[in-house]
């Protein structure tokens, strides 16, 4: 998976951020626009990279938790558009974190965040993922020949999923709730 944006239509896409942000967001010409009424929360945060383990932390926290704690996002982009219930990206760079129903769900860590995640380095050998981690519970080998692994959290509804390049280094690392 990667930050792209989805063929949503324009329309599909400003129901989905106004269920999520109220009717403080509008689309204007393809591009959503949170008002100051919609995120009155909304703070201008710093652009240092937070420590992992707050990102960590995040899932199950709210949408206005997010945005307090770090600032505007980069970008706000759909994501997994064939469900019924809409989600969205949330953008901050090195690091992402995908909403659902006003809460967050899944950190995500991209290929440009700067050291280990829950002892897995974003751009490192699957080989040596597999030895930090262990044996994931659930290997998928797609036809283009990414991968994605996923690894159940003992004693917790999380999981850590990662996704793999054609050459086995990894891409993403997500992290969050499974039910």
């Amino acid at each position: 998976m990667n930050r792209t944006g989805t063929n949503m239509t324009v329309e599909r896409t400003s129901r989905v951020m106004i269920r999520l942000f109220g009717a403080g967001a509008i689309c204007a010409g393809g591009m959503i626009i949170v008002t100051a009424a919609g995120a009155q929360e909304l703070a201008q945060g710093e652009k240092t990279l937070p420590n992992v383990k707050d990102v960590l932390d995040m899932p199950g926290q709210s949408l206005a938790t997010v945005f307090t704690k770090y600032g505007a996002p980069t970008n706000m982009t759909p994501w997994d558009e064939t469900t019924k219930a809409p989600k969205v990206l949330i953008d901050y760079g090195p690091y992402s974190f995908i909403i659902l129903n006003k809460k967050v769900t899944q950190c995500v860590f991209w290929e440009d965040w700067k050291g280990p995640v829950m002892g897995a380095t974003i751009g490192g050998n699957a080989d040596e993922i597999k030895k930090e981690l262990g044996p994931p519970n659930e290997d998928i080998k797609n036809a283009d020949g990414t991968e994605l692994m996923t690894w159940n959290v003992t004693n917790s509804k999380s999981e850590i999923s990662i996704t793999f390049d054609k050459q086995h280094k990894s891409t993403a690392l997500f992290f969050g709730t499974t039910g």
